[in-house]
């Protein structure tokens, strides 16, 4: 079972019909319309797994998400959400939705968040999934996608979860923009990152974040005193080493 043919999208909608009905998802909408994407993993037999996406400007509805029984547990649901966010990121999605009454555990491990349902905007609201097809008991759920989402295909697909969180809070301290900073903060605590290494992660994001700002110091003092600049001692230390510490630090379970 661990191999796996790639994440590629599905041309002809109607061959996603058989997994969804087998998980019990919904399909009475997938003739109306169109603006819906969906993407699959396809062995020999089939379907292994699905997820489909409908675009409305910045928003999108992460919708249809099936596993066979028989790949479940192996990872393929992540890989599918985490190529649906790529896909959504790069049509300029800034935010995604989805509804679900089984998975919320698992979608929140992902970063999302249970949202009150009257803060959908109204192209979500209106959406057959929303007004009709998911029951009034699904758990709404949302993201924000600042930073682009872990796929096979990006240049840090090495890095887990929680450490993808500790890179986005350095780059969000280094970029100025505290929205981003707060975001990635409680998307970290959602991961279980421990207060203490979102604090060193901080300390740490602070410190590679002044030290442009020492050097330029330094050639300026220099160059008045008619002097080579000197580079001090504390920056030959390794933020890499440090960061690589703190992500080390948080233990799985």
């Amino acid at each position: 079972m661990t191999d796996r043919p790639p994440i590629a999208a599905i041309a002809d909608h109607r061959t996603v019909v058989p997994l969804l009905e087998q998980c019990g998802l919904p399909v009475a909408d997938l003739a109306a319309g169109s603006g819906r994407k969906f993407f699959g993993s396809r062995g020999p037999d089939g379907l292994y797994g699905l997820i489909g996406l409908e675009r409305y400007g910045p928003f999108g509805l992460l919708r249809s998400l099936a596993v066979s029984p028989d790949r479940r547990g192996s990872g393929l649901g992540r890989q599918l959400v985490a190529r649906a966010e790529q896909y959504a990121a790069s049509q300029g999605v800034s935010r995604l939705f989805l509804l679900t009454t089984t998975a919320a555990d698992l979608f929140t491990h992902l970063g999302y968040q249970p949202t009150a349902r009257h803060e959908a905007p109204p192209a979500i609201r209106a959406t057959t999934q929303f007004s009709g097809l998911c029951p009034a008991t699904s758990t709404l759920m949302s993201k924000t996608l600042t930073t682009p989402p872990l796929s096979p295909g990006n240049a840090m697909p090495q890095l887990s979860p929680r450490e993808v969180e500790l890179v986005a809070i350095g780059a969000a301290i280094g970029s100025n923009c505290l929205p981003c900073v707060e975001y990635h903060i409680a998307a970290g605590r959602q991961l279980g990152i421990a207060d203490d290494t979102l604090r060193a992660a901080i300390a740490l994001a602070d410190k590679v974040r002044r030290t442009p700002a020492r050097k330029v110091l330094e050639a300026a003092k220099a160059a008045i005193e008619g002097r080579p600049p000197v580079s001090g001692a504390e920056e030959n230390s390794s933020p890499c080493a440090a960061l690589s510490a703190a992500a080390g630090g948080e233990n799985t379970g």
